[in-house]
């Protein structure tokens, strides 16, 4: 029982660090999101507005430079996403292959003693 503790323990350690990164990198995302529509309201209004090219373009590159770095901020996290989930699943059909090895230890270890018993007397 304390080893069942002990490892749900060590799941939960392993789990809680990878889902607080998650959490962090969605609220800078959310904030370049944000930063991206403020930039295109900003947009509209000079274009109904007197400005010049200049601002116009200015304001452009922005946008266009906040939605590339948005894109690739999501990829990189669904990238991170895949493998921390592999990396879960590897873990866990370790777990599963170990404890059928210890229980086809056992079984193997009880055969030998019975043919061990039959050889003997």
């Amino acid at each position: 029982m304390l080893f069942r503790i002990l490892l749900l323990c060590l799941l939960g350690g392993f789990i809680l660090p990878a889902m607080a990164t998650q959490s962090h990198s969605n609220k800078a995302l959310q904030s370049v999101e944000k930063k991206v529509i403020e930039l295109e309201r900003s947009m509209a209004i000079l274009q109904v507005s007197t400005a010049s090219s200049d601002d116009y373009q200015t304001l452009e590159t922005q946008i266009e430079q906040l939605a590339a770095t948005v894109k690739e901020s999501s990829q990189a996290t669904d990238r991170i996403n895949f493998l921390t989930n592999l990396v879960f699943l590897l873990f866990v059909a370790l777990l599963v292959s170990l404890f059928f090895q210890r229980r086809q230890a056992r079984q193997l270890t009880r055969l030998l003693d019975v043919k061990q018993k039959e050889i003997a007397p």
